[in-house]
């Protein structure tokens, strides 16, 4: 091997090793999250062998909707693996299957209000959201069901 090619050899030896271990990482649940709805790093995501409970957390892909397309255009979330290209949210259970969930003024579960969850006129950005007046949503969650949220963004 001549010197001029030990470099690249280097190089390309350096990029398979990277890519193997990143391989091996996603097929052990590993995820990089860069978003600050959580803390930045590296997580473990594991397949419940239950249903949902208040509390978890949970690693979820929304829905390919106008309104994630809207979510993404305006930078709240990211592109990724999920349908639509969209990046998969890191979200905590609030309600499960039989509760009841109402969203006006601000969230409830079974009629206690849910801590710093008043709704929004605009976003952090001073841009202005769906107005309220035009939004209410009373729900019974069915069976296997969840409500999540995101806390403190």
């Amino acid at each position: 091997m001549s010197i001029r090619r030990f470099p690249l050899v280097i190089l390309m030896a350096g990029a398979g090793l990277i890519a193997a271990m990143a391989g091996a990482g996603w097929g052990a649940g590993l995820r990089i999250n860069m978003t600050a709805s959580y803390p930045r790093g590296l997580w473990r995501i594991e397949t419940l062998d239950r249903a949902a409970a208040t509390g978890d957390l949970v690693f979820i892909c929304p829905p390919d909707t106008a309104e994630f397309e809207r979510a993404f255009a305006r930078g709240y979330i990211r592109r990724g693996l999920c349908a639509g290209g969209i990046s998969p949210l890191i979200k905590t259970v609030v309600a499960v299957s039989g509760q009841k969930v109402d969203v006006a003024e601000q969230v409830s579960i079974d009629g206690y209000p849910l801590p710093d969850s008043d709704v929004r006129q605009t976003d952090a950005a001073g841009r202005p959201l769906l107005a309220f007046d035009q939004f209410r949503m009373a729900m019974s969650l069915g069976v296997g069901d969840a409500f999540v949220e995101q806390p403190g963004v």
